[in-house]
């Protein structure tokens, strides 16, 4: 365990007592993720909370990513911090990918089941859906 790097994340965050969370104070990147340089002068610009993590529980193990269990993106805590694959830390976020993967459902209410489900690339599409709308892609062509 890094001391020195244990002490200065301590000295450049600040406990919020109601959830636990390791604020992170210095500076952030656009995107709400404290930024910490290492290795002196001339060092590289990491992620504090991957700093934080290693600094107090040890190395990221190869091709994970850190996911923050709280939500909270300039939180420090390497308790509220977990290494996940970068396919589970999106599936877990509130971003369009996760939330299209969390449905059940399509607009018109067909289940998403195996059975009833094109896959798409990294989408999904109706069958039932689709069988109806090349009905009434049929039908039009009828009317003319």
């Amino acid at each position: 365990m890094d001391l020195a790097m244990q002490e200065r994340i301590l000295r450049l965050s600040i406990p919020e007592p109601n959830s636990g969370c390791w604020l992170w104070t210095a500076s952030e990147n656009g995107h709400g993720y404290g930024n910490i340089c290492v290795g002196g002068k001339n060092g590289a610009v990491i992620r504090a909370h991957r700093a934080s993590y290693e600094a107090f529980k040890g190395k990221v193990p190869a091709g994970l990513d850190l996911d923050h269990l709280c939500r909270v993106r300039c939180c420090v805590n390497p308790d509220h911090l977990q290494p996940v694959t970068q396919k589970e830390n999106i599936l877990r976020g509130t971003g369009w990918g996760a939330k299209n993967a969390r449905k059940t459902s399509c607009l018109r209410g067909h289940p998403f089941t195996e059975d009833n489900v094109y896959k798409n690339g990294p989408g999904r599409q109706c069958k039932t859906c689709a069988r109806l709308r090349a009905l009434w892609q049929r039908a039009d062509l009828k009317k003319k």
